[in-house]
């Protein structure tokens, strides 16, 4: 046969080796579609096969190296299979390559050859269940039965205990006769060979199973010696500044040791279990964000009116976008709206995450083919709730999957909130029809937190963080140091909890700079010129480097005295370094800049035109914002 193929026509051309047939349509392939794109469609869970008449396979790509030479006829009618793992690239194949396939199959068999395209789906295997003794001893050939009587004797005995009254007592009767009776090596063999499977397929119960499991435990407490729990350290100055819970293994450590006459005034009460899951359960429940923990202010007084709405009617002004800079209490808004979307409302399918989890979702999915999986899973909630949208920009194929799940949802009327740093419209990378989106409804910039909110949330921090009592005078000097992030009220918080443990007392302001001095810093954001520059034109959309310039329009010149007076503000550099740096202007520009912005601030007025115009101190807020969140 392979003579005949050598001396009618080349190997490509009608040869009828399968190894050659499949070696030559993947260089035929190669050639059609593109090495890049072969290695990517073709060369992962991808199964090359040659069938001839009545479907059998000859061979496969996987075993072509090790398969000799088959050799049918030459008339003998062929085609060639592939068997693809997964509906999405199946989908994929059929619709973008199959001429090219084709055409590399006709080139491959000299011949017209139909391509076939499978779906490879392993099939589904049934799990093996545990059986009882009396249906595998039914089952094991009767040579083995001697063997197995010493056993069927100990399950018959172990069967009386878990069903006696006097478990404990039986068990270590059993337990003793064991002892005392020797194993020989065929009770060995038998007892570890394993159990066959029953005719009729029935396992064992879940009583006894619970029965026999509850009969190990108390033999275990019975027999296995008493482990004592590795002792703690025990901090001498905390002892009286304790809320009085002492953990467990120090419970059991301190009732295993006698105890002194003298110390036995000093030491508080162990509460009980049932008290100490008590407070457990609370102390969960504060943590939890919640409406009823969400402290509101003049700074997120819009955020916290549409909470309230969307608390009494889901599908109210939905979609909602809640925009600010990091630490305002977005995820806080987000994860109360998804509480209470549970408890009120009863709604069981909602999905609360962040941009990067949908993302990873997605591209999880589309590399191992769940893609309708995935759409099911998203688009069949009773409301989506997003966070950090701004992850999303310039992700071409995860924007478009979030638009067309966006769209499903609202118009099955499902509520939907998101959460940026900016508004939809000014996320950079985000497509129009999806910034569209999420602007139809209702977009709540949130500001960073102002002092009232920031002196309550250090209040009820450090009483639930720390042992001792903070005078008021100290957190009346400390909370204007502290920035309008929630994280950095925190950090704050825990620092001073470490310095009551470290001293012993309440730390002094100067210890708190000291040792927090990084904190309280955070509250004027770290700039230089340049990064002034960028974020004022970022705020007013307008190309970096144009406050350098010499225009003397409405919309630069604004956001130019505006750079001028924040360089003052947030910088140490001088009057003559500022009007240089910004389009060498004498140091008197810097000044006027200075003073200007000052009266706008007094009198309301709006920097820049059209529709980028905003009030001096939205403007203000606006570029801090943005030197905050880099």
């Amino acid at each position: 046969m392979m003579e005949d193929c050598a001396t009618s026509m080349s190997a490509p051309h009608g040869c009828n080796d399968d190894t050659v047939v499949i070696e030559s349509f993947k260089e035929a392939l190669t050639g059609r579609v593109g090495a890049e794109r072969f290695r990517m469609w073709f060369t992962h869970g991808v199964t090359i096969a040659v069938e001839g008449d009545g479907g059998e396979p000859a061979v496969t790509a996987d075993q072509a190296s090790a398969v000799p030479d088959a050799i049918s006829s030459s008339n003998q009618t062929r085609r060639i299979t592939l068997s693809i793992r997964g509906q999405f690239a199946l989908d994929r194949l059929r619709q973008n390559f199959i001429r090219e396939m084709r055409g590399a199959a006709m080139q491959a068999c000299g011949v017209r050859t139909e391509v076939v395209l499978r779906l490879d789906e392993p099939a589904a295997t049934q799990a093996q269940l545990p059986l009882t003794d009396h249906e595998t001893a039914g089952e094991l050939e009767p040579a083995s039965c001697n063997s197995l009587s010493a056993n069927t004797t100990r399950a018959d005995a172990a069967a009386v205990v878990s069903h006696h009254p006097n478990q404990n007592s039986l068990s270590e009767q059993v337990s003793s006769s064991r002892a005392q009776k020797p194993v020989d090596a065929d009770e060995r063999r038998n007892s570890t060979a394993p159990k066959m499977r029953s005719q009729r397929g029935r396992a064992q119960s879940i009583s006894s199973k619970i029965a026999a499991s509850r009969g190990s435990k108390r033999r275990t407490k019975t027999n296995d010696p008493r482990i004592d729990q590795p002792e703690q350290l025990q901090f001498p100055d905390l002892a009286s500044a304790g809320s009085g819970l002492a953990p467990t293994n120090q419970q059991s450590h301190e009732s295993s040791q006698p105890i002194a006459k003298n110390d036995s005034s000093s030491r508080t009460k162990a509460p009980t279990q049932q008290e100490a899951h008590r407070v457990a359960v609370t102390d969960d429940q504060q943590r939890q964000p919640t409406v009823a923990n969400f402290v509101a202010g003049a700074s997120n007084q819009l955020a916290y009116t549409a909470l309230s709405m969307v608390c009494q009617d889901p599908k109210t002004a939905s979609p909602i976008f809640f925009c600010g800079p990091t630490g305002t209490g977005k995820t806080h808004l987000m994860a109360a709206i998804a509480h209470q979307l549970r408890r009120r409302h009863r709604m069981r399918r909602v999905m609360h995450l962040s941009a990067e989890q949908f993302t990873n979702d997605f591209i999880s999915s589309v590399g191992n083919s769940g893609i309708t999986a995935f759409r099911r899973r998203y688009r069949e909630v009773d409301a989506l709730l997003i966070d950090d949208v701004q992850f999303l920009g310039a992700k071409k194929a995860t924007l478009r999957e979030m638009l067309y799940t966006v769209e499903t949802l609202a118009s099955a009327g499902r509520p939907l909130l998101f959460s940026g740093l900016q508004a939809p419209s000014e996320i950079a990378g985000l497509s129009q029809e999806l910034a569209g989106r999420m602007a139809s409804g209702l977009v709540c910039p949130i500001q960073p937190l102002d002092i009232d909110i920031r002196r309550e949330i250090l209040t009820c921090w450090i009483a639930e963080r720390c042992p001792m009592e903070v005078p008021e005078s100290l957190l009346d000097q400390i909370n204007p140091m502290l920035a309008g992030d929630g994280r950095v009220v925190s950090g704050v918080a825990n620092m001073i909890n470490t310095l009551q443990r470290m001293f012993g007392r309440v730390p002094t302001l100067d210890e708190i700079r000291q040792f927090g001095g990084n904190l309280l810093r955070a509250a004027t954001p770290i700039a230089t010129l340049s990064v002034i520059e960028t974020a004022v034109c970022d705020a007013f959309h307008l190309p970096h480097h144009t406050l350098r310039g010499r225009s003397q329009t409405r919309a630069v010149t604004g956001p130019r005295m505006l750079a001028m007076y924040l360089a003052r503000q947030l910088t140490a550099s001088a009057y003559s370094e500022i009007a240089t740096h910004f389009g060498g202007k004498s140091h008197s520009t810097a000044i006027s800049a200075e003073n200007n912005v000052k009266k706008w601030l007094e009198n309301g007025k709006s920097i820049g035109r059209g529709p980028l115009a905003m009030s001096t101190r939205e403007a203000v807020a606006r570029v801090e914002n943005l030197l905050r969140s880099g």
